[in-house]
């Protein structure tokens, strides 16, 4: 008996993927090498172009973001409440001190006691889905 059920597919945003992980999914046959461009950005047994392809997507991912709500920049202020080491907050996100911050881009997100996602542009629709379910990412 075989027995198939649809999943969460896991966490996190898929560009951060390893590549290496990525190639041994194709090899395995969990998905194509397009679905792998595709979904993860990934062009298999190309680094180079695999770079590429991630930041043109995440490009195009901001250019159909909504602005941050509550925008914030750095400031002397800020950097000083900005204290200790960096703790996970979330995937993608580091708690220093008060302030929120992006681990990709090291940009502030929010200041406690606002929530992180104040600061991040919203991505709605973020994938295809049933026209009554709204997707939403932070990229």
């Amino acid at each position: 008996m075989r027995f198939e059920v649809a999943n969460g597919g896991g966490w996190g945003d898929p560009l951060d993927r390893d590549p290496r992980t990525v190639r041994t999914d194709v090899k395995l046959g969990r998905l194509s090498a397009e679905q792998a461009c595709e979904t993860y950005g990934v062009i298999i047994d190309d680094g180079t172009a695999t770079d590429r392809r991630r930041r043109d997507m995440l490009a195009e991912r901001l250019q159909r973001a909504h602005p941050a709500a509550k925008p914030l920049t750095w400031t002397a202020e800020l950097r000083g409440r900005a204290t200790g080491e960096p703790q996970p907050l979330y995937h993608g996100v580091l708690q220093r001190g008060s302030i929120a911050v992006s681990a990709r881009t090291g940009e502030p997100l929010a200041q406690s006691p606002d929530h992180w996602t104040e600061g991040c542009p919203v991505v709605h629709r973020f994938l295809p889905s049933d026209p009554e379910i709204d997707i939403v990412a932070y990229p």
